[in-house]
């Protein structure tokens, strides 16, 4: 099992060589970790194919190749599909979907066409490149998360910053409303107090001033 796990590991750096912004995407959605990939491996991508003639072909390229040629063969399956693989939501669940059965969906010719690019790739980046390649990659997938770190912390401190604004907004109507009132109030007082006065002219011991009218709502 550790010998399958490190041969998968080499699928994203060699996904990262020939299509960085896709290998980019798919570490950034939460499939980096290739699970997707590991019937393909194990099984020879027999457990996800119904077309034995296809499976035929694939197995005897695998016989007369080197263990890895099916990491390959992976690689050039998602760089060829790169698009599709783009085009879906950067989220592990739909990319995941999306590329567990991503081989049922190749035809004969188009596998030929895979077969040929994997070939190609293996020739280019042999099995003894594949280290400096995966370190390349794991520089990458820090900067990547370290990016993705600095977009969260972003986040948070515009979510924060939102909800201190949406709260100062809120006491700024509470204070103009107590000010309204307290307006009001001491409006219709002094029209109270106008009317009273203007009713007692005859008797000016019962006059009342602003003052003493407030002077009964706030006592000294």
């Amino acid at each position: 099992m550790e010998k399958t796990r490190d041969s998968l590991a080499y699928l994203m750096p060699l996904i990262n060589c020939v299509n960085s912004e896709c290998a980019e995407y798919m570490e950034r959605g939460g499939t980096g970790h290739v699970i997707f990939a590991l019937p393909w491996f194990i099984t020879w991508y027999s457990h996800v194919l119904d077309d034995l003639s296809v499976i035929l072909r694939l197995y005897d390229l695998f016989i007369v190749s080197h263990y890895l040629m099916p990491i390959y063969v992976a690689a050039e399956i998602v760089n060829y599909y790169a698009d599709e693989v783009l085009s879906k939501n950067c989220e592990m669940s739909c990319l995941h979907q999306y590329l567990s059965y991503l081989p049922t969906e190749i035809d004969e010719n188009t596998w030929e066409e895979i077969i040929k690019r994997a070939l190609y790739l293996f020739e280019n980046h042999p099995p003894d490149t594949l280290e400096n390649l995966n370190h390349e990659w794991k520089i990458k997938c820090e900067y990547i998360e370290h990016s993705s770190n600095k977009f969260i912390t972003r986040q948070t401190f515009n979510k924060n910053n939102n909800y201190y604004n949406h709260q100062s907004l809120s006491k700024k109507p509470s204070i103009l409303s107590r000010v309204a009132f307290w307006g009001v109030t001491i409006a219709i007082g002094g029209l109270a107090i106008y009317v009273w006065n203007q009713a007692q002219l005859l008797d000016s011991s019962k006059y009342i001033s602003l003052g003493d009218f407030l002077n009964q709502f706030y006592p000294t």
